[in-house]
C-alpha cells in the first residue's frame, strides 16, 4: 500500500506540473480547492477513493483501520461546521478533557502549519472564548459543579492571566446572568458572534493549509473542462470568420459599410475582413447555434411577437420572514450576495460599502470607506473577492476573508471617472469594467487580467458619445452584452470583437443579463423590459408587463435565479417583482419599505428548496427575504 501511495502522489505531482504546459491558470493549492469547492469536499472525495481502492485490492485490514481512524478524525475532513459541531458536543456533554484535547490537537496539527500566519493571533482569543463558553453553558444548565471542576483543572494556569481576573468567583455568584461582569456572555448575541468568528477562522485556516499532492486530482478534470470551452470558442470564431469572409467576397464590388466599422486593430486586424452587414452576422449566429451541441436548438422566430401559451403560474414562493439591514445614510446603489450566500455586500451614494452576515440578522461584518459614490459591485464567483466601482475612477478589490483591501485600480482615462458596472468572465481569466464621464456623454470598456489585476486592453465602443450602463457575460464567457444610454444593445465575442448590435429601447438601457446561452433580458428607463433571442433581433421574443424602474437611478437591475427560470427586478414602487422567464406578468411581489433600486437572490445554505432575496432602496435600507419554494 505504501508503494501504491508513493506512485499516486508522484502521478498527482506530474499533473500539477502539466498545468503550465497546457495553459491552465496558475492557482495556489493553499488558497482554493482544485474543484472550485472547499478543501473539505476534496478531502472527503479523496477518502472515498482510497476506501474504494482498498476494497478493490482486497486490503481488508487496512480498510478497517482506515475507516476507524477516519471516524475518529478530529479535523472532520477540514469542514468547519463539523469541527464546531464536535467541539460543541463536548461542551454540551460537559466533557472538558476531550474539549481541551481536541482544541490542542487542532492548534498543533492544523493552526500552526497554515500559511495564514497573520491569523494565529486569533487562536488565543478563540481559546479564551471557547473556555468561557464552556463555563457559561455549565451555569446556564444549572451545573455549577462542572464550573468548579473547570477551575480545579485549569486554575493554576489561569490565575496569573489578566483575562481571567474576576472569573474565579463565577461558580459562586448567585445570579451570574445579571452580574455586571458576566451578563454579556449569557446573551444570544455574544454566543452567535462567537460561533460566527470561530466558523470564519476555521474556514480561512482550512483553505490555507498546505495540501498534499494527492488532493490535486481535480486539476485534470478542470483542465479538460477548460480545453472543451476553449475548443468551442475557437470553433465559433473560425466559423464566424469563414462566414464573414464569404460575405465580404460576395460583396467585394461594393464599398464596405458597417455599423461596427472602426479603426481599432481589436476589431479589424489587417488580415481580417471587416463586417459588411448585420443580417449576415445574425444569420451566421443562428446557423452556428443550431449546429452547436452546447447550445439548445432554436425554432425560427416569426415576425410577430411570440405570446406565451402557458397557463398563469401560482405564486411559487412562501415568504417566511424578512430582515432589515440599516446603516447607510443615502440611497442604495447595489446589493449582491457572496458566492456562498453567507454575506451581502451593499453600496450607497454615501461612499460606503457594507458587508453583512445573512446568518445573523442585521449584523455588519465589514465596512469599506470609498470616499466617493459607489456605483457597481461584483463578487468573484470562486473566492471571496469583492470588486467595487466608484464615482472617482477607481476599482477596489476587497478580500472578505482577511477584511483588507487587496488592490486599488485606477481607470485609464481620468475623464471617464464613473465605473458604472463590472462583469467578471466565468472563465476566471479576465473582467471588464464600464466607465463613463460625469455627464454620460462618453464611455469606454476596459479589459483587465483577473489574476494580476493588470490593465490589458480597451474594447471598441461606437459611437463613443454614449454611456454604457450595464454589461453581462453569458454562461461560458464567450459573449459579452452591453446596454447603452442610446438604447442600443451590443454583443462582443471572446476576442473583444463586436459581432452585432440593435436598438433595444427608445431610451436608456439600464440592465442586460444573459438568460442561458442564446437569450438576453433587457430593461430600459422607458419602463419596458424585453426578452431577446440573439439569433433574430428584429423583434423581442417577449415584452414583460412592468411597472417601471426608479427614474432617478441608473442602477436598477435584473437578476436570474439559480435555475434560470425566474428573475427578480426592482421597481419604482415599494416592492421587487418576480417573473417567470416565459410569462409576461409578474408571478409574485417581495415587499420593501421604499422604491427598489437593486436586487439579488441565491439558494439558501439551509436547504435546496429555500432561497434568499435581497433588495436595496432609495430609502437607505436593505431587506433580506427568506423564501421557501412551494411544491418542493
Amino acid at each position: 500500500i505504501g508503494t501504491w501511495m508513493e506512485k499516486f502522489i508522484k502521478f498527482a505531482s506530474e499533473l500539477d506540473k502539466d498545468r503550465k504546459y497546457i495553459g491552465t491558470p496558475e492557482r495556489s493549492r493553499s488558497h482554493q480547492s482544485p474543484l472550485g469547492g472547499s478543501v473539505g469536499d476534496d478531502v472527503t472525495y479523496a477518502d472515498e477513493l482510497v476506501r474504494e481502492y482498498l476494497l478493490f485490492r482486497g486490503f481488508n485490514q487496512t480498510f478497517r483501520t482506515f475507516s476507524m481512524e477516519r471516524k475518529a478524525d478530529r479535523t472532520r475532513s477540514f469542514q468547519p461546521d463539523k469541527v464546531i459541531e464536535l467541539l460543541f458536543s463536548f461542551v454540551h456533554t460537559f466533557n472538558l478533557p476531550q474539549l481541551l484535547e481536541t482544541w490542542a490537537y487542532l492548534n498543533e496539527k492544523v493552526f500552526v502549519v497554515s500559511e495564514r500566519k497573520d491569523l494565529l493571533h486569533s487562536v488565543s482569543r478563540l481559546d479564551l472564548s471557547l473556555k468561557r463558553y464552556y463555563l457559561i453553558y455549565c451555569l446556564h444548565k444549572a451545573n455549577p459543579d462542572k464550573a468548579r471542576e473547570f477551575f480545579e483543572i485549569l486554575g493554576e494556569g489561569l490565575v496569573e492571566n489578566p483575562n481571567w481576573s474576576g472569573w474565579f468567583m463565577l461558580p459562586f455568584v448567585r445570579s451570574p446572568q445579571t452580574h455586571e461582569t458576566f451578563k454579556a456572555y449569557f446573551t444570544k448575541n455574544w454566543q452567535e458572534t462567537f460561533y460566527q468568528s470561530l466558523h470564519n477562522f476555521l474556514a480561512t485556516i482550512f483553505q490555507n493549509i498546505p495540501l498534499p499532492a494527492m488532493l490535486n486530482f481535480g486539476i485534470e478534470r478542470a483542465k479538460r473542462k477548460q480545453l472543451e470551452d476553449e475548443i468551442q470558442t475557437l470553433q465559433l470564431e473560425v466559423d464566424m470568420r469563414r462566414q464573414l469572409h464569404m460575405s465580404a467576397s460576395a460583396s467585394s464590388s461594393r464599398p464596405p459599410s458597417s455599423p461596427l466599422s472602426t479603426n481599432s486593430s481589436l476589431i479589424s486586424p489587417p488580415s481580417s475582413p471587416a463586417v459588411s452587414s448585420m443580417p449576415n452576422v445574425n444569420s451566421y449566429l443562428q446557423n452556428r447555434i443550431k449546429k452547436s451541441d452546447s447550445y439548445p436548438r432554436l425554432h425560427d422566430i416569426k415576425d410577430e411577437i411570440v405570446e406565451p401559451t402557458m397557463k398563469a403560474i401560482e405564486p411559487p414562493w412562501n415568504i417566511k420572514s424578512q430582515d432589515t439591514y440599516s446603516g447607510h445614510s443615502a440611497a442604495i446603489t447595489k446589493c449582491r450576495f457572496s458566492p456562498t450566500g453567507a454575506e451581502i455586500a451593499s453600496s450607497s451614494t454615501d461612499g460606503i460599502v457594507r458587508v453583512w452576515s445573512t446568518r445573523t440578522a442585521g449584523r455588519r461584518q465589514s465596512t469599506i470607506a470609498c470616499n466617493a459614490d459607489v456605483l457597481s459591485l461584483s463578487w468573484e464567483p470562486t473566492s471571496r473577492l469583492l470588486f467595487v466601482g466608484t464615482d472617482d475612477g477607481k476599482i477596489k478589490v476587497w478580500n472578505a476573508v482577511s477584511e483588507k483591501l487587496l488592490v486599488d485600480l485606477k481607470v485609464v482615462d481620468k475623464s471617464l471617472s464613473r465605473v458604472m458596472d463590472i462583469a467578471l468572465n466565468p472563465s476566471g481569466n479576465t473582467f471588464v469594467s464600464s466607465c463613463t464621464n460625469t455627464n454620460h456623454s462618453k464611455s469606454s470598456l476596459l479589459l483587465w487580467d483577473l489574476k494580476t489585476f493588470e490593465f490589458k486592453d480597451v474594447l471598441p465602443v461606437e459611437p463613443e458619445q454614449l454611456s454604457i450602463n450595464s454589461i453581462s457575460f453569458n454562461n461560458n464567457g464567450s459573449m459579452l452584452a452591453t446596454g447603452s444610454s442610446d438604447g442600443t444593445i451590443r454583443i462582443y465575442d471572446s476576442h473583444c470583437q463586436p459581432i452585432m448590435s440593435w436598438m433595444g429601447h427608445d431610451s436608456e438601457c439600464l440592465s442586460v443579463v444573459f438568460a442561458g446561452s442564446s437569450h438576453l433580458l433587457t430593461l430600459g428607463s422607458d419602463g419596458k423590459m424585453h426578452k431577446w433571442d440573439i439569433s433574430n433581433t428584429q423583434r423581442s421574443v417577449l415584452t414583460y408587463d412592468y411597472e417601471g424602474p426608479v427614474r432617478s437611478h441608473r442602477t436598477t437591475d435584473i437578476r436570474l435565479d439559480a435555475s434560470g427560470n425566474y428573475f427578480l427586478v426592482g421597481s419604482q414602487n415599494s416592492h421587487s417583482c418576480i417573473y417567470h422567464i416565459n410569462q409576461s406578468h409578474p408571478v409574485q411581489y417581495v415587499n420593501h419599505t421604499g422604491p427598489v433600486v437593486s436586487v439579488d437572490w441565491c439558494k439558501s445554505f439551509e436547504g435546496t428548496n429555500t432561497y434568499q432575496a435581497v433588495s436595496g432602496s432609495t430609502n437607505h435600507t436593505v431587506i433580506l427575504s427568506h423564501l421557501e419554494k412551494q411544491g418542493d
